[in-house]
């Protein structure tokens, strides 16, 4: 199935303050996935969702994302936290994997 939204972004933020983050425990670093037309813009996204988490990230710059290996929703474990995915994607991906409503969450959206 062709995608239907931006390319998806591995990017790696490296925070003032550690925080514990399931299965890394404490760290100032962290990982994201971002939907973006560029490597700029998945930089951003990643910021302002860190910033809205209450995290303190440094300047995430290009060189921090990298274009993910793969494009394919069905293969993420937890396609709900790739920042950016539209809903439709998402909601299709729920639909697909038959997820009862108790397990369907928003998208996580960031402005730019």
């Amino acid at each position: 199935m062709p995608n239907t939204h931006y390319p998806i972004w591995f990017v790696t933020v490296n925070l003032e303050e550690q925080v514990h983050v399931q299965a890394l425990g404490f760290t100032k670093q962290i990982y994201l996935f971002a939907c973006s037309q560029d490597a700029h813009g998945a930089a951003v996204v990643s910021t302002r969702w860190a910033e809205s988490q209450g995290m303190k990230p440094f300047h995430v710059d290009v060189k921090d994302c990298l274009l993910a290996v793969s494009q394919d929703v069905s293969t993420y474990t937890f396609p709900e936290q790739i920042i950016n995915l539209p809903s439709e994607v998402l909601f299709a991906e729920f639909d697909r994997r038959k997820y009862p409503e108790s397990l369907r969450v928003p998208a996580r959206v960031v402005m730019i």
